[in-house]
């Protein structure tokens, strides 16, 4: 006769096997941040620009965004995308190894990083963000 604790063995043991087999499976790979602060501000003077006066121009080049967080990636936080009331842009977390899991939808954000391209699009290589203090987001709750 087999007794109940003999019963659940094999379930223990598959899932004990599959989260060995998958280390870090649906964990970001950088390091996962709650801050309002990400990096360092900018040493030297860093030209603030309106998303609409992006040109080729500017690409390579550090620059600032400051505007409110319109999207997010849902999965690992590796980006968001910020309105600054003249156009959108996505701002790229990934080259700094940051991701951003708590909802930021609806904060406000100054970001400054350098400007790329990908395809037609522009985006910013965040090498600082700033998550403003006191914003509402989307959800009604306060902003870190």
């Amino acid at each position: 006769m087999v007794g109940p604790d003999q019963k659940l063995l094999p379930a223990i043991t598959i899932s004990i096997l599959s989260v060995l087999a998958c280390p870090g499976c649906g964990q970001p790979s950088g390091e996962a941040v709650e801050a309002t602060v990400l990096g360092s501000p900018p040493q030297a003077a860093v030209q603030t620009v309106a998303v609409r006066a992006f040109s080729d121009e500017l690409l390579g080049q550090q620059i600032v965004v400051e505007g409110t967080v319109v999207q997010q990636c849902p999965s690992v936080g590796c980006w968001f995308q910020v309105d600054d009331g003249s156009g959108k842009v996505l701002v790229d977390l990934n080259p700094a190894g940051w991701h951003v899991r708590q909802k930021r939808v609806g904060s406000r954000v100054r970001v400054a990083g350098k400007l790329v391209r990908a395809g037609a699009e522009y985006r910013i290589e965040a090498s600082y963000v700033e998550f403003r203090v006191g914003n509402t987001q989307s959800d009604g709750q306060q902003a870190e």
